[in-house]
């Protein structure tokens, strides 16, 4: 949510549509700012079936940035979660609701694509699909 943006808007100018969301993919990938050794992570969930993008977040690859993203997702109502086997993902959602994905179902060079052939998160961004680490000068323009 960008509150900066959502405090400057009219209330009278502003359409809330909340739509129910079954199935999400959630994922993380990294990028540094100034040096690799301290990498800045964004976590991001898109739709299964469209491949729209969620919510993401961004922090280190730690379970408590997890737990923001899935506190964000929650008005969604979803029901299922396709991840990595990273192990934040079975230690914060019930196993009834992941689904853990080999890799010969995703996309393991960052494309991000959801199986249903939808875009994905680096088709949003401008990315190529091909592996890649994103570098700033500055966390406000990394961000």
């Amino acid at each position: 949510m960008n509150r900066p943006l959502i405090a400057g808007l009219s209330p009278s100018h502003v359409e809330v549509v909340l739509q129910r969301v079954d199935e999400a993919e959630v994922d993380e990938m990294w990028s540094f700012v100034g040096k690799k050794k301290a990498p800045r992570w964004l976590w991001h969930a898109i739709d299964h079936r469209t491949g729209k993008v969620l919510a993401y977040v961004f922090g280190r690859r730690a379970d408590e940035v997890f737990v923001k993203l899935k506190m964000l997702l929650e008005p969604f109502g979803i029901t299922r979660y396709y991840t990595d086997s990273w192990g934040a993902y079975g230690r914060h959602l019930a196993p009834e609701v992941l689904t853990e994905m080999p890799c010969s179902e995703r996309d393991t060079l960052g494309d991000y694509r959801t199986l249903a052939g939808g875009e994905g998160l680096r088709d949003h961004e401008g990315g190529t699909g091909a592996p890649s680490t994103t570098y700033s000068t500055s966390v406000a323009k990394g961000d």
